[in-house]
């Protein structure tokens, strides 16, 4: 009886080892899977392209980097820590970055997730015109909606630059939006709305001279008043051709060349009434008509 306790105690402890396996044996620790810290940019554009850089560790013998279930358009290990990743296109939403390496695939956290955002364009077929002195234009948004309601286009986090400064937006429609347009002192501006970070074709405006005051808003039939006409637009300086009416008057400028006016004598007229006051910019830009252009001619 002796004898046969001790077999079965070597046979159990054989057993012990065998259930260890070779890696328990020689102390040998369990293969790791890749771990993904974080991703730069977090925002991305639906149209892909653009390029995000992922951070964690584990990142050797990596096979493919996949965005939701779209494989990156191409990806470089740049060490053990740090991947660079092409972003494919993809539609709108959020999407777990995942990384496969030898040991396994990354784990989906918080920190693992990009989100798709649709770049908007602006409509331009209707030639949206600015006054070159600053104030609200309506701009039609083309490529996707900017939200049903108020409340949606607060959450999309849109905006709007002009010349690549962000100028105010809000909500009209689910289409259109207004923006506030800056003074430019030029013919043209360039206009990007900026979906979340993701910013989408750029287009161009136009911007109008226009007459901002008048010093003297009435006169006589007889006219021979005068009075300083404020401008702006493009080479505002180099204005010319400043009518009242149809009728040409006499002006010469004033002021510096970054803030010039005009002193006009107001020419005569045949008929009382309103007339605009107009001129041509220094780039060779008609006026464009503003309430501020306003002028009348009276009996007496």
């Amino acid at each position: 009886m002796h004898v046969i306790l001790r077999g079965a105690a070597v046979v159990t402890a054989g057993a012990l080892i065998l259930a260890g396996g070779a890696g328990a044996a020689s102390g040998a620790a369990p293969a790791a899977r890749p771990v993904v810290s974080g991703i730069t940019p977090a925002k991305v554009s639906t149209a892909g392209g653009g390029t995000v850089t992922i951070v964690g560790k584990g990142f050797a013998d990596v096979s493919t980097v996949t965005f939701g279930e779209l494989e990156a358009t191409s990806f470089d290990v740049v060490s053990t820590t740090k991947i660079t990743a092409v972003v494919p296109a993809g539609s709108g939403g959020a999407v777990p970055v995942t990384v496969t390496a030898a040991d396994g695939d990354s784990l989906v956290t918080k920190t693992t997730v990009v989100t798709y955002r649709t770049p908007l364009g602006i409509d331009v077929s209707d030639n949206p015109v600015a006054k070159a002195s600053g104030g609200p234009l309506v701009l039609t948004v083309t490529g996707g909606t900017i939200g049903a309601t108020p409340q949606a286009f607060a959450k999309e986090l849109i905006s709007v630059l002009v010349n690549r400064v962000k100028a105010k937006a809000s909500y009209i429609d689910e289409d259109q939006l207004a923006i506030t347009v800056p003074a430019i002192p030029a013919d043209s501006a360039e206009v990007t709305v900026v979906h979340d970070s993701i910013a989408g074709e750029t287009a161009t405006i136009t911007l109008a001279p226009v007459v901002t005051s008048l010093s003297v808003k009435y006169s006589t039939l007889a006219g021979g008043v005068k009075t300083i006409v404020k401008v702006a637009g493009a080479s505002i300086g180099d204005s010319t051709d400043f009518m009242f009416g149809g009728n040409a008057a006499d002006c010469s400028k004033e002021g510096s060349v970054a803030s010039p006016s005009f002193i006009c004598w107001v020419p005569a007229a045949e008929e009382a009434g309103p007339v605009v006051v107009s001129f041509t910019s220094g780039s060779g830009v008609d006026s464009s008509y503003t309430s501020a252009a306003m002028f009348s001619y009276t009996d007496n």
